[in-house]
């Protein structure tokens, strides 16, 4: 089987990082290397270099195994984003386990191949890497667990693997291949055996995704492993499951059942209610955020399966799609180490009530808040912002659709959007409220500087601060530009 390795030049060099990474740990006994983080930074910034530059280099690595297409290159963008994220969560977080950088740069790997993959087996074998890498992730950052959240974790992940695994096989049994290129013609004939398929194929989304009801093993595990655990699940983990559901679904056509959309759809929907009200009542930041995360999944998920079911082949609804994973990357990933960087300098401890923690904000660190201000507009999804232009498509999608059942869920979202403006709104109003007093060593009124505190706060500020940019400058070139989506797609 030939390879044509100047297609994958990408994954090449962030899989010889990799392994430069791990010979280094494994011939030298070093438990700190400062620079290994600045060396890892580097390394994604170069791949995201040769990923423009070679982006108009398309076509097959090997027959019926990986395949370069403009969909696969914008996700290598995207997880080479959700990289850099990661890596500059372990600078504000002064993470100095070299073995942490191992397991992020061999994820971005397998991530950015899963959209290459043009066979079943790669697609298990990637998925099964991040999936793997997964459980080590919230034991090496922190002493400290409920080892119960992370035991019930690795049983469902390991449950959801071995109905892969069968899903994989049985689909293998109706097509006579492995090949994701291949098409089911004649759906009539094998109509029980993807009734079964399609439920196989929804208890493992169930599980991956956290929906409910198996809704109580992210939420848990994200507020005892804290912040790298929670960022590491929402825009690594989470998103590569999602890509896998969405090529499964979309190229062997699961959807052409109707009770199949209708099915998804009440679990999507109750998800989204559930996460949403359970999010109000979290005292604890990284489970309120893994609540509010999944339920923007949901959300994305939904805006994917109108697509499929509707078969709206018109580029701004497909792109729409794409789009929205990149805004909720984007948006996501700063909010999140903006969070972290005002804990470490406010608190000094863990968010113990953190609407209460992060009053004062605006007054103690207005550099900061501003960016964060943006970036949690954008999740409400307020006009001007990016988040608002895939709601607003969204919802104008379904009710344009017609019908009851899609009216019902335009008006579902709608009311579900309220519950975000006012969970969200609670945090920016508390952030530019009154000082607390009492809670940390830094209690007195006066303003923190963080361009003082270091090389690594620098970085990792300016890395917030070009998020809520993008963001804003997106939102407001979408509205005047209607033909936003096309134009962003062909940027990749």
């Amino acid at each position: 089987m030939s390879i044509d390795f100047s297609l994958i030049i990408p994954e090449l060099l962030i899989l010889s990082s990799f392994l430069f990474v791990l010979l280094l740990l494994i011939f030298n006994n070093v438990t700190k290397l400062k620079w290994l983080s600045y060396f890892c930074i580097l390394a994604v910034i170069a791949t995201i270099t040769l990923t423009f530059v070679f982006k108009d280099r398309m076509g097959i690595v090997s027959d019926n195994f990986l395949e370069v297409s403009k969909i696969s290159n914008f996700f290598r963008y995207l997880f080479l984003f959700s990289g850099a994220s990661l890596l500059i969560s372990l600078i504000v977080s002064k993470v100095e386990k070299p073995g942490i950088y191992v397991l992020i740069l061999i994820s971005i790997f397998s991530a950015m191949s899963l959209e290459l993959s043009s066979n079943l087996l790669s697609l298990l074998v990637f998925l099964e890497i991040v999936t793997v890498l997964s459980y080590f992730i919230p034991t090496l950052k922190f002493e400290k667990i409920d080892w119960l959240a992370y035991l019930r974790y690795v049983i469902f992940g390991i449950i959801s693997t071995f109905l892969i695994i069968y899903l994989f096989s049985f689909i293998y049994g109706m097509t006579g291949s492995f090949s994701l290129n291949v098409e089911i013609t004649n759906i009539e004939s094998v109509s029980l055996l993807f009734i079964i398929a399609i439920i196989i194929l929804m208890a493992i989304m169930i599980i991956r995704l956290s929906l409910f009801p198996f809704h109580y093993w992210f939420p848990p595990l994200a507020k005892e492993g804290g912040f790298l655990t929670t960022l590491f699940f929402s825009i690594l983990v989470m998103p590569a499951n999602l890509l896998v559901f969405k090529e499964i679904l979309e190229k062997y056509n699961f959807l052409d059942f109707k009770f199949t959309v209708y099915i998804v759809l009440f679990f999507l929907c109750l998800t989204i209610l559930f996460f949403n009200i359970g999010a109000i009542y979290q005292k604890n930041i990284w489970k309120f955020l893994a609540f509010s995360n999944v339920a923007n999944i949901c959300l994305i998920l939904v805006g994917f399966l109108y697509y499929q079911y509707l078969r709206i082949y018109n580029m701004s609804v497909y792109n729409m799609f794409f789009i929205s994973l990149l805004i909720y990357m984007i948006s996501t990933s700063g909010l999140m180490i903006g969070l972290e960087i005002y804990r470490i300098f406010k608190l000094k401890n863990n968010w113990g009530n953190f609407l209460e923690d992060i009053k004062g904000g605006a007054r103690a660190t207005p550099i900061l808040t501003l960016p964060l201000f943006v970036l949690l507009i954008s999740q409400i999804g307020i006009p001007g912002t990016a988040n608002f232009l895939f709601k607003y498509s969204l919802i104008k999608t379904i009710i344009g659709a017609g019908g009851y059942i899609n009216l019902t869920v335009s008006i579902f979202l709608i009311i579900n959007y309220l519950i975000i403006f006012y969970y969200y709104g609670r945090i920016i109003f508390n952030m530019f409220s009154g000082i607390k007093k009492d809670i940390t060593v830094n209690s007195e009124n006066k303003e923190i500087d963080i361009l003082k505190k270091g090389l690594r706060l620098t970085i990792s500020l300016a890395f917030i601060i070009i998020c809520s940019a993008i963001l804003l400058i997106l939102g407001i070139y979408g509205i005047i530009n209607t033909k936003f989506y096309e134009i962003l797609m062909n940027l990749f």
